[in-house]
């Protein structure tokens, strides 16, 4: 399987041709061709934000790549569909096809595409609430990709990298790579980077207690993304930006910029990030004195999370429902 594919047409034009591609694979029974396809539309649909979809067609490419003896093509494919159960939330199955893209990766010698499963490892083992371990895997990730003279991959790595050292309590270093971060992306005009950097570098400010700093951050990232025209992550923005509203005491403001956060996601279909900014909206609420449109709304949370089972889902609930619980003491 080529590990590197350059996609130029538009989505509905790639849907329809790897549909009719892999059709024809079928029909002439070469399952090297047929696991190519399936990878192409589980890539397309999760591009597309339909993730269920994209990890039904990455499972079968990986089970014909598997019987293939493709190592190459499973490491890659696991990585895809692990991203995409990530996006579900279905964090567990995320964090055993990453292990097992690095074992196949290892087996390869790809010291590169290790390190990249390496990075995600880190990555699901951070939404599990395993901040310490997620690091040790982001750290070696860096040094691989740096030692590689891979700049691109190494920043990638980073952005991430600086949620985990906050995390672990390591503020002023986090604050470091995150400025590290967003001067190679101003070197290498990399403007998807630039604004994930932000985002990073605004979490940070807030727990150094630096709300009007993290305000500038939050808001140079919403514009950046909405140039950019990713609305999910311009959604990540603007709830950041309530956050640090809250933080300066500014509830009424905070409220607006969370409200329009879950209306986005919800748009986008994304269920978790819609409840958090929702809970995050019931907390501005509550503070702003506006305590029965709060309960309104952590209810609404509440519903959504029921379908998550992972700790920062179990989290979230619990803080909301203790929420709606002194609510009604009220």
């Amino acid at each position: 399987m080529t590990t590197t594919v350059t996609y130029r047409c538009s989505r509905p034009e790639w849907l329809t041709t790897a549909e009719i591609g892999l059709a024809s694979a079928r029909h002439l029974h070469n399952q090297e061709a047929e696991a190519f396809l399936l990878y192409s539309l589980g890539k397309a649909h999760t591009q597309a934000n339909r993730h269920q979809e994209g990890v039904g067609y990455l499972t079968e490419a990986i089970a014909l790549q598997r019987r293939a003896g493709d190592l190459a093509g499973e490491a890659e494919t696991l990585c895809g569909a692990g991203l995409a159960c990530l996006r579900l939330r279905r964090l567990d199955e995320a964090l055993t096809m990453f292990r097992q893209a690095q074992t196949a990766a290892r087996q390869l010698d790809d010291p590169h595409q290790e390190a990249f499963a390496s990075h995600l490892t880190g990555w699901a083992l951070l939404e599990l609430q395993r901040p310490a371990e997620a690091l040790q895997h982001s750290l070696a990730a860096a040094a691989t990709m740096r030692q590689l003279g891979d700049r691109a991959s190494e920043i990638d790595v980073l952005v991430k990298q600086c949620d985990m050292l906050r995390q672990v309590g390591q503020l002023e270093q986090a604050r470091d790579v995150a400025n590290q971060t967003l001067t190679i992306a101003s070197d290498t005009d990399d403007q998807v980077i630039t604004a994930a950097g932000f985002i990073e570098l605004g979490r940070i400010q807030q727990d150094l207690e630096e709300p009007e700093e993290a305000l500038a951050s939050y808001q140079r990232a919403a514009v950046l993304q909405r140039r950019l025209g990713n609305r999910s992550r311009e959604a990540t923005a603007l709830d950041a930006t309530g956050l640090a509203y809250q933080q300066l005491g500014r509830f009424d403001e905070a409220a607006e910029f969370h409200h329009r956060a879950a209306a986005m996601h919800h748009d986008l279909a994304d269920s978790w990030l819609q409840a958090v900014a929702l809970a995050h909206l019931g907390d501005a609420l509550s503070a702003a004195g506006r305590n029965a449109e709060a309960s309104n709304v952590w209810s609404d949370a509440e519903q959504i999370l029921r379908q998550f089972d992972d700790p920062a889902a179990q989290e979230i609930r619990n803080h909301v429902a203790d929420a709606i619980g002194q609510g009604d003491q009220q």
